[in-house]
């Protein structure tokens, strides 16, 4: 799967954009991983 810069840093700003990671936080450490692939980390 291939994905385009994120204009997101975070999972915080992820998670208010989405609620993503907002309930329990068991997703948090996937999108942080996410958005390290993403933003080239």
């Amino acid at each position: 799967m291939t994905f385009s810069k994120s204009h997101y840093k975070t999972v915080e700003e992820v998670g208010e954009a989405t609620d993503a990671g907002t309930v329990c936080g068991g997703c948090q450490d996937d999108i942080q991983e996410i958005l390290d692939e993403i933003n080239g980390k």
